[in-house]
């Protein structure tokens, strides 16, 4: 598979929340662990499935709120979701650094 990202993904090991709706309006967090992430995204493991263009909130314990994102790829690992988040192309400027 050809990389398609515009920035470089560096290998992450901290913690972050991730808080989403889904359609039925029920309301989820987890915090799964960090994988990877740059300027314009990041890919956590989680617990459970979020469907593809989900919006989702993405916390830090240190600085609260940071992002916005869209859930872009999900793929099963055994019983977790390795999930693949884009920030919006209008926030990657201004992004705090995990």
């Amino acid at each position: 598979m050809s990389e398609k990202r515009d920035k470089q993904r560096r290998s992450s090991t901290g913690k972050v929340r991730v808080a989403w709706m889904e359609t039925s309006g029920a309301y989820y967090q987890e915090k799964p662990n960090l994988l990877d992430c740059s300027a314009s995204g990041m890919c956590v493991m989680l617990t459970r499935r979020i469907a593809p263009q989900t919006r989702v909130g993405v916390h830090t314990e240190d600085h609260g709120h940071i992002a916005s994102a869209v859930v872009r790829h999900v793929t099963q690992l055994g019983m977790r979701f390795r999930t693949g988040l884009e920030f919006p192309s209008e926030l990657t400027g201004s992004r705090t650094k995990l």
